[in-house]
């Protein structure tokens, strides 16, 4: 059963293999439209699913084929060296299912090799286990909304 509290505008959802897009929420309603081909579009109310987030996912919505979605990146100098010191929050899928969000920090050296800190911070969420939940995350950790696939690409199904 679809909650619409744990939605917002935006969330992806799934029914009968074709993905969809929340467009409005309200107490007893959600509003989808289909993400790309306009002709999986319903008539009638159907079932919305939640689009469980699995290996074929991240790699779409990284773009790239690790699967390592970078969630935040910052670079910033420092007034008393040449180093540029690069703060970075990534996640992934692990093979033990649950999402593992990394936060880092490594310096940037002037001929441009890097150096990582030892002061990496990894979180193991086990709660997460669809779509729409990383995109909240993402949401929350970057103040973004995470970049949907483009209507080419070719989405998974559940």
């Amino acid at each position: 059963m679809i909650l619409a509290a744990e939605l917002r505008i935006g969330n992806l959802l799934d029914y009968n293999t074709h993905s969809f897009i929340v467009t409005s929420l309200s107490k007893n309603k959600v509003e989808a439209e289909p993400l790309g081909d306009a002709t999986n579009a319903a008539s009638a109310k159907i079932k919305l699913e939640y689009v469980t987030l699995s290996e074929e996912w991240m790699k779409l919505l990284a773009g790239n084929e690790t699967g390592y979605l970078t969630i935040s990146s910052l670079e910033r100098s420092s007034n008393s060296s040449d180093l540029i010191t690069l703060s970075t929050i990534e996640c992934y899928l692990h093979e033990d299912g649950f999402l593992r969000v990394c936060a880092y920090e490594y310096d940037k050296q002037p001929n441009g090799s890097t150096n990582i800190s030892d002061d990496v911070i990894t979180l193991g969420y086990s709660h997460i286990t669809f779509v729409h939940q990383l995109q909240n995350l993402y949401f929350d950790l970057s103040g973004k909304e995470l970049p949907l696939p483009l209507p080419d690409r070719e989405i998974p199904s559940n």
